[in-house]
Order: structure tokens, then C-alpha cells, then sequence
């Protein structure tokens, strides 16, 4: 499944975006953060992160959990966000999400459009030769139906966080090494104007996203 030139050169600059976030930001109080529910505030609007987020728990993940699982992906870790962006002037939508351990190793989660086009999407090699994404075969049934999924999936996560709106958003880690605790926390804002484009979250509520935020059943 080939994606368009606009597809591609618009993956290209969101992932660029990353190099926005030049530094990492450090807990004011100078002890460790750990996972949880963290909040920031950008241009009125309001975005609330369950970092990371369990697979099973929410409506968003759980499809993803469910495409990954298809596409015989390894095992991954979400950030979910609860973007409330009714009040906001600009676009709600990070590229990217930065957590540090305490030696400087960075974990990065990509926007999940952009990640599950780049790493879930099967192929076509040649005549009646379909791949997973890991280069194993697949049938012709299995390389349309999942196909189409990503196709799907990748379509329903772009453009949200526009102002006026509020939506559910995803980040996604390649692995399962997020460490229980860390230094640092960053997220590299939709445009970076005016400053480094990075914000640095505070802990938000002691519970997890609203409840009108979809819950898996």
C-alpha cells in the first residue's frame, strides 16, 4: 500500500518537528516523576496525558492494541491525551511526547498516524508477494484487510486538536522498556514558534482521563 507524495512529505515534518525539543525539562522539586496524569495548558486549550496508557483500557488504544496485533508488530506503549481544545486558538495536537531517565536515555512516542503508516503498514514486493511489516508473507486476504485497517486508522487520527473541538489523541513508544520512573517529561508542541517549541507537562489530577474520555469494554 503506497501512501501519497502529500502523505509522505507531511510525515517527513512531523517527525522532523522532533528536533524542536532541544532539551530536556527538569522537575522543579528535583525528585523523579512517575507515571501517571499530566497536564499543560497551550493557547486556551487543555491537554490531559495518561502517560503511559494500558493497551486494554481505553477505545483508542485498544484498536491500535488490536491493528498492532494484525500487523505482527512488536510490542508497544501508548501515551493517550485528552485534548479539550473548545476554548483554544490553535491547534492541539503534538508531534511528539520525550520522557528521560535518570542517566539521559530518551523514550520517544511518535503521533500514532504518522508511527502506524511508518511501521505497520504491510507491502507488496512483487506479483501475488505480500509482507508483513517485518517481511514475512502474508496472504493476498490478510495484505488487503490490514491494509485497509492502517489505511483507516491512519485517516481517523490526523488532524485532530483542531481549536474548537475536543479529541481523543495517541502516542506511541516502540517497545516495552519505559522505565517506572523518570527525570523528565517533554512534549514538542503542534508549531514551534516564538521559544524552543517544547513544553514541559505538570502532574495533573491524582485520577486517570475524564470518564467521558471512551473506556474500552
Amino acid at each position: 500500500m503506497k501512501r501519497s507524495a502529500v502523505t509522505a512529505v507531511g510525515l517527513a515534518v512531523a517527525f522532523a518537528l522532533t528536533g524542536c525539543s532541544q532539551s530536556a525539562f527538569t522537575d522543579e522539586s528535583g525528585k523523579t516523576q512517575k507515571p501517571g496524569v499530566y497536564q499543560y495548558e497551550q493557547d486556551g486549550g487543555t491537554m490531559t496525558l495518561e502517560v503511559p496508557a494500558a493497551p486494554g483500557d481505553y477505545a483508542a488504544t485498544a484498536e491500535l492494541e488490536s491493528l498492532r496485533k494484525d500487523a505482527k508488530a512488536e510490542e508497544v506503549t501508548y501515551i493517550l491525551g485528552d485534548a479539550d481544545n473548545s476554548q483554544g486558538s490553535r491547534a492541539l495536537s503534538p508531534s511528539s511526547i520525550h520522557l528521560y531517565n535518570d542517566s539521559g536515555k530518551e523514550y520517544d512516542f511518535y503521533a500514532a498516524a504518522g508511527y502506524l503508516a511508518e511501521n505497520w503498514d504491510p507491502s507488496q514486493a512483487g506479483d501475488q508477494d505480500y509482507r508483513y511489516p517485518d517481511g514475512s508473507p502474508m496472504d493476498e486476504e490478510k495484505y488487503y484487510a490490514l491494509a485497509t485497517k492502517v489505511d483507516e486508522l491512519y485517516k481517523s487520527h490526523l488532524h485532530r486538536g483542531a481549536p474548537g473541538s475536543r479529541s481523543t489523541q495517541v502516542w506511541i513508544h516502540k517497545g516495552a522498556d519505559i522505565p517506572d520512573q523518570f527525570t523528565d517529561l517533554s512534549v514538542v508542541k503542534t508549531e514551534g514558534k516564538g521559544d524552543d517549541g517544547a513544553i514541559r507537562p505538570t502532574r495533573g489530577p491524582a485520577t486517570p482521563l475524564p470518564d467521558d474520555v471512551k473506556r474500552a469494554k
